[in-house]
């Protein structure tokens, strides 16, 4: 019994695509009659179109903005389709940043570059985990939710508005059979004895089923396209939690800009030659011995000064250093700076 019912049921399917087939061949060959959508359904539907396409190219746009890769979105793209999480990679900025912190290690923190190198990437490091919260925030709360929508309320629409084509076309096929049937209608009864008038009662019962299922499926879709309106009109507030994500990004970039910027402002700009700053042989100690007890004074260094012998120190010009007289020499200062001493020509700087 269930097996007839499928077998009826599937024959009753064959027939409806074989008449919507028929009936959109003579649409498009013999320009025939189509029955007119609700006008107010038709706007809805140009409107619907517009945010469905507009919403694809937002996301599309978006996504190229937060990973600018292709191969990386490609891979992304098949990641949600089989469930799984998108993979963790480093970005640009992090690449840069832990590139310049290992080559500043390799060259060494009394290098003035290598030291600075450090700092920089350091810097950039902060930047590019800094964009990843951005990126992770932003496809959270703006993408994703634009991504739903073509998913879910588009698609509804689309399928409702499938099945609205198909009850129009059964509709316009209804009534072609009753046309068919009424000019037949002053004839004899036809080759298998059917009765006109018992045909032309079948084919308006046919009209009248086919016409309240497609009022029917036109109401339907005058709601769905309501709620795919409303659902596109809350994108406002994701809209406004990327503007948020983007402005919380752009601070923090700047912060961090700026921090790094006031640091290396008072990094010394030279190497540090270690065999001139702290080879101090006997007599030097003997010096510095009777030095401690000249007076100290405070000096700022009015130009670079690049030592020149062992017993001299190189100093940056706008640095403040102690100085006191050097006994052997009066054209030069004994001075200090952190844990470097030696001498300095008096006249690169000048005493406060």
């Amino acid at each position: 019994m269930n097996m007839d019912f499928n077998v009826k049921k599937l024959v009753g399917e064959a027939g409806h695509f074989l008449s919507r087939a028929v009936q959109m061949t003579e649409e498009v060959i013999y320009s025939g009659e189509k029955t007119n959508i609700d006008p107010q359904l038709e706007r809805l539907c140009k409107q619907g179109d517009e945010a469905k396409n507009w919403t694809q190219r937002i996301c599309k746009d978006t996504e190229a903005v937060l990973v600018p890769n292709p191969g990386y979105r490609a891979e992304d793209f098949l990641m949600e389709k089989i469930d799984k999480k998108r993979p963790s990679r480093m970005s640009n900025l992090e690449c840069l940043g832990q590139g310049m912190i290992d080559a500043g290690n390799e060259f060494g923190s009394s290098a003035a570059y290598g030291s600075m190198l450090v700092k920089v990437g350091t810097a950039e490091l902060k930047v590019g985990q800094t964009e990843r919260e951005f990126i992770t925030s932003s496809l959270t709360s703006f993408v994703n939710p634009l991504a739903r929508f073509l998913e879910n309320e588009v698609k509804n629409v689309t399928r409702e508005r499938k099945t609205l084509e198909n009850r129009r076309l059964d509709l316009d096929s209804a009534k072609n059979k009753l046309r068919k049937a009424r000019s037949m209608s002053s004839g004899p009864p036809t080759k298998d004895g059917q009765d006109p008038r018992v045909m032309i009662q079948q084919a308006e019962r046919e009209v009248i089923a086919a016409q309240s299922e497609f009022n029917s499926q036109t109401e339907i879709c005058k709601v769905q396209m309501e709620i795919l309106m409303a659902a596109r009109d809350r994108h406002i507030e994701n809209l406004k939690s990327f503007v948020q994500a983007q402005t919380t990004y752009f601070a923090r970039c700047h912060q961090v800009m700026l921090d790094l910027n006031r640091e290396l402002d008072i990094m010394p700009l030279h190497s540090v030659n270690l065999s001139q700053s702290f080879s101090i042989d006997d007599s030097q100690e003997e010096m510095v011995g009777t030095e401690s007890n000249n007076l100290q004074l405070r000096a700022k260094v009015m130009y670079d000064y690049v030592a020149k012998a062992p017993e001299e120190i190189s100093v940056l010009a706008n640095e403040v250093v102690a100085v006191h007289e050097c006994p052997e020499d009066s054209e030069f200062f004994i001075a200090q700076k952190g844990t470097l001493r030696g001498r300095i020509p008096k006249a690169c700087v000048l005493l406060l």
